[in-house]
C-alpha cells in the first residue's frame, strides 16, 4: 500500500463535517477518560467542536477529525511543549533533583518574552543553580501552565 495514502476508519463521530480543536490537555490513563470517537482510554485529550456539539477525543482522533490545518498543527506543537514540561518536572520531582518547584505568569513585560501573560517554570537544583524554561503567552496560558499547575507552586 502507498504510504502517502492514509486510510481513515469511520468511528462514532461522522467524517466529512468541520471540526475545530478548542482545547487539549494531558491526564493519567487511570482517570478513565475515553475517546468519544473510537472508545479507547486516552491520556492525551483534545476537545473538538462541530455543528453536532463538543466532544473529548484523543489527539490522534482529533488529527483525523480536524485535518492538517495550520490551527491544528500549532495546537499540536503547543500541546507537545506542555507535555514535555510536565514530563521534565515529574522526572525531576521523582528523582529528587531539586526543590522550590514553581511557575509564574508575568504581569509585566519582562524577561525573554516581552508580553504580559507569558510565563516560566523553574526549580532549584539540589547541587546548586537552577533550571527554568520560558514560554510565550499563547503557549503558556493554553497548554503549559494547565499541564504543570498540579506539580509546582503557582505565583
Amino acid at each position: 500500500m502507498d504510504d502517502s495514502v492514509r486510510m481513515t476508519v469511520q468511528r462514532n463521530l461522522p467524517l466529512g463535517i468541520e471540526y475545530k480543536l478548542i482545547g487539549s490537555w494531558q491526564t493519567e490513563l487511570e482517570a478513565g477518560v475515553t475517546c468519544h470517537n473510537c472508545g479507547a482510554p486516552i491520556a492525551n485529550c483534545a476537545e473538538v467542536e462541530s455543528v453536532h456539539g463538543k466532544f473529548v477525543v484523543g489527539m490522534d482522533c482529533a488529527k483525523t477529525l480536524c485535518g492538517d490545518s495550520m490551527h491544528f498543527m500549532y495546537a499540536e506543537s503547543a500541546f507537545a511543549m506542555g507535555k514535555s514540561a510536565r514530563a521534565t518536572l515529574r522526572k525531576a520531582i521523582k528523582e529528587n533533583k531539586g526543590t522550590n518547584f514553581r511557575a509564574e505568569t508575568f504581569t509585566t513585560a519582562k524577561n525573554f518574552y516581552k508580553e504580559i501573560g507569558s510565563g516560566w517554570w523553574q526549580y532549584t537544583l539540589s547541587t546548586g543553580g537552577s533550571i527554568f524554561k520560558q514560554y510565550p503567552k499563547n503557549v503558556w496560558c493554553s497548554h503549559v501552565l494547565p499541564m504543570i499547575k498540579d506539580l509546582v507552586s503557582v505565583k
